[in-house]
């Protein structure tokens, strides 16, 4: 399992308390000009979506998007509400989501507060919405 986090505080403390699961590394990074090396069969993309403006979420959807696995499954989960120092609120970066992601959307719910989404990696995904530069999910037994 990786985790990461831009801040260098969370990412230590996350470092403390998953010390005692073996498997759990913790990364401090900037996704937003670096990508975590795949692939995944997780990604869980919670509570960040709305600090980016709609293009770059879009390429960071793509970009995360081809870590995943055949099969691999993307999940996000983002408050409702809105803040002064957020670009998008928390429907804005799932329906952005809806669009860019290049995979089989599987379906989401809306609860008080929150609101979370379901993708999944299948290999329809790959054939329909490649991106040019690849898959936008990636084989693991074709690497």
């Amino acid at each position: 399992m990786l985790a990461t986090d831009i801040s260098l505080t969370a990412a230590r403390r996350a470092v403390v308390r998953c010390a005692e699961f073996p498997g759990v590394e913790v990364n401090c990074a900037d996704v937003r000009r670096e990508s975590p090396a795949g692939p995944f069969e997780l990604a869980v993309f919670s509570e960040i979506g709305y600090y980016f403006d709609a293009a770059a979420l879009a390429d960071l959807a793509t970009r995360l998007a081809s870590t995943l696995s055949v099969g691999g499954e993307f999940i996000a989960v983002h408050w409702l509400g809105g803040h002064t120092g957020h670009e998008l609120d928390g429907d804005q970066v799932h329906d952005l989501l809806r669009v860019h992601l290049p995979l089989e959307w599987v379906g989401g719910n809306r609860y008080h507060g929150f609101r979370i989404d379901q993708w999944r990696c299948s290999r329809d995904a790959q054939s329909v919405r490649a991106k040019p530069a690849g898959r936008p999910c990636e084989d693991p037994r074709h690497r």
